[in-house]
């Protein structure tokens, strides 16, 4: 899908729209313009994580081919649409959720049915191989996990991994590019290396935490940080270079949010926190009413009324 805005001067990428984001670049910043702020794109994920995830983290989709209806309920669990929740979950700053339907395919692949083929969808009774799903595995473990997508006409790599809170090292190794990253603490330690000069776009969805410095290759850079969903978003860029040995040391915030999964029409809720302050509610589409605001305390209720007759 495209979209245009009177301030884009030249489309140069579309991503795949998982999450209805499209990138759209306007040159020479090459600025990213998303359809949906980050609020709704996590709001319309909702969906995919509530009603389409499986108990070990697969993600459902319509049937590849309609006379699959005849064998199932209408949803499968398909190997090559598991990369492309990941694609979604990493935009969103679901880190801790984005390797999830990644692994749930590798499970596939590696049961003693398919002893390393990749099928079509999850569970097949019998050995096959499709090699969209090994594809597409490959690719958005590179470009959302490790988050290394390469911009070669503005010679830029974007860098935007999506490492998990709790992994305390990873590594990739390509004929081209390798990405070796590591956790000591609270300090993020992530060097790159490319075969020719790059210059380095940072955006980095991390966990919610005061950005105590940030360094490339020994030297401080200048950063921004942006609040997100459950994340900060840390921007910087860096010179073009080999190698990039990049370091970041954070102090977290700890918090948490108690609050059920899904409302009933008509049914009330309740949200309260521990370690910050809840001082508004945004509803755009005027889904809750009777709300009451406490420092760390929300109650209302889900309006009955969505649908008019």
């Amino acid at each position: 899908m495209a979209a245009w805005h009177s301030s884009v001067v030249a489309v140069d990428e579309i991503v795949p729209n998982t999450a209805l984001m499209t990138y759209i670049t306007d040159r020479p910043t090459h600025t990213e313009h998303y359809i949906l702020d980050p609020l709704d794109a996590y709001t319309n994920l909702r969906h995919l994580r509530d009603r389409l995830t499986g108990d070990k983290g697969e993600v459902y989709c319509s049937n590849n081919f309609p006379n699959h209806i005849h064998g199932t309920w209408g949803m499968q669990a398909g190997t090559a649409q598991q990369p492309v929740a990941t694609w979604a979950f990493s935009k969103t700053g679901l880190r801790n959720e984005a390797v999830v339907p990644l692994k749930a395919a590798a499970g596939w692949a590696l049961s003693d049915t398919q002893r390393g083929a990749w099928p079509e969808t999850s569970y097949h009774g019998t050995a096959d191989y499709f090699s969209p799903p090994a594809a597409v595995y490959i690719q958005i473990m590179i470009e959302s996990i490790f988050g290394l997508n390469m911009d070669k006409p503005n010679g830029t790599l974007h860098i935007a991994p999506a490492f998990p809170d709790a992994w305390p090292s990873a590594k990739l190794t390509l004929p081209k590019f390798t990405a070796d990253y590591r956790r000591e603490g609270d300090t993020l330690h992530y060097s790159v290396t490319t075969a020719e000069p790059l210059k380095r776009n940072v955006r980095w969805l991390i966990e919610p935490a005061r950005v105590k410095g940030v360094t490339v290759n020994g030297k401080k850079v200048k950063f921004n940080t942006a609040p997100g969903l459950d994340c900060i978003a840390l921007s910087f860029d860096a010179p073009a270079s080999k190698t990039s040995e990049i370091v970041i040391d954070l102090d977290p915030v700890e918090y948490g949010l108690g609050h059920l999964q899904s409302v009933a029409v008509g049914k009330p809720f309740e949200v309260t926190s521990e370690g910050v302050t809840m001082d508004q509610v945004i509803d755009r589409s005027g889904i809750l009413s009777d709300i009451t605001t406490h420092a760390s305390r929300i109650t209302g209720t889900r309006n009955r009324f969505l649908l008019k007759e």
